[in-house]
């Protein structure tokens, strides 16, 4: 846990009691309350319960408010922009992440504070790529990587994720390649066998997708400190591998698992219900079930719509998939509509990256 320094005093216990101001005891009282708090919220966050985690968080922030910059008040402010992401809150994760990258940047220059201003940056890279914002997504990844005792492996990872996001698969394949001829611990191993599947699923190489998810799943249920949450992104992965290899009723298993994991959780994880609700449309199209696939696909753009926005390039994605099912099934009218409400918003994704 991270508490403010508080001056040692080398001097006899009485005299030093004597030297201690009432409003150096207020502020020590203060540093503790948040820095309870603050460790509350980080162990709920560690069980996956993330609006107790983030009730915790803001007291702890409002304890420390109206005090002088510190490392207390920057560590609050990161935790819950972390909290916030998990939480699918993204406007306010990104409001915290500035507010932690500006209290280290009023701090003196140091290793640790460089450290956590890096932290900082990758979270910062991590909102930007949700959002589709990969270039001030490798703004961010750039200033992660100036600062030192940066953690590299979650880089390289983001770095890879925002090239294969783009279709860069030769890149991010670089990434990850760099990243395996390194020693891992096993929750960073277990999120690169993560982002190896879903690079290999992306590719169309279900068979070398599946050896890499089934090892992500393993490696994440051996590790204790792993969610059921983190559990279930791995083996929605390798539901889509097995989905690619046209075994479609293992894949509705997974999904199934995914799904009753993510809708679990407190709060639950609605980016990941959507995104396995898509990849169920798809699989209900394929098999030629389009009432259900046209349920499933629109219930996964609802999700995607309030989380993203209505402009996001994954929101134009579902309705390509919708105008096809509609095209199918000979509502070429309502077809067309979202043809086009696709095309709109992809024309704008690639006219704002290439500014």
């Amino acid at each position: 846990m991270i508490r403010d320094r508080l001056e040692d005093v080398d001097a006899p216990a009485s005299t030093a009691r004597a030297r201690i101001s009432p409003r150096w005891r207020v502020r020590r009282r203060t540093s503790l309350r948040a820095s309870r708090r603050l460790q509350l919220a980080r162990n709920w966050q560690a069980r996956g319960l993330l609006d107790e985690a983030a009730r915790h968080a803001y007291r702890a922030m409002r304890v420390l408010d109206g005090r002088p910059p510190g490392v207390l008040a920057a560590e609050a402010a990161y935790t819950a922009a972390r909290i916030e992401c998990g939480r699918g809150r993204y406007p306010r994760s990104l409001a915290q992440f500035e507010r932690a990258a500006e209290l280290l940047g009023a701090l003196p220059p140091g290793a640790d504070r460089d450290r956590r201003l890096a932290d900082v940056h990758i979270g910062l890279a991590e909102l930007h790529r949700r959002a589709g914002r990969y270039a001030e997504a490798a703004v961010a990844l750039t200033a992660a990587r100036r600062r030192p005792n940066r953690n590299h492996a979650a880089i390289v990872m983001l770095l890879g994720a925002v090239a294969k996001a783009q279709g860069r698969f030769d890149d991010a394949a670089r990434h990850y390649a760099g990243l395996e001829r390194t020693r891992l611990n096993s929750s960073d191993a277990a999120a690169l066998h993560h982002h190896l599947a879903d690079l290999a699923n992306a590719q169309h190489r279900y068979a070398v997708a599946e050896q890499h998810a089934r090892r992500a799943v393993r490696l994440r249920r051996a590790d204790p400190r792993a969610t059921a949450v983190d559990v279930a992104r791995d083996v929605a992965i390798l539901a889509a591998a097995a989905a690619g290899q046209h075994r479609y009723g293992e894949a509705r298993v997974l999904y199934g698992q995914a799904l009753a994991a993510c809708r679990a959780a407190q709060p639950t994880r609605c980016y990941e219900v959507a995104a396995c609700l898509y990849d169920l449309a798809g699989i209900e199209h394929d098999c030629g079930n389009p009432v259900a696939a046209e349920r499933l696909y629109r219930e996964a753009l609802a999700i995607k719509q309030r989380l993203l926005g209505p402009a996001h390039a994954e929101v134009a994605l579902i309705m390509s998939n919708i105008a096809v099912l509609l095209r199918d099934l000979g509502r070429t009218g309502e077809a067309a509509g979202y043809f086009g409400r696709a095309l709109t918003i992809t024309e704008h994704t690639f006219a704002a990256a290439l500014r």
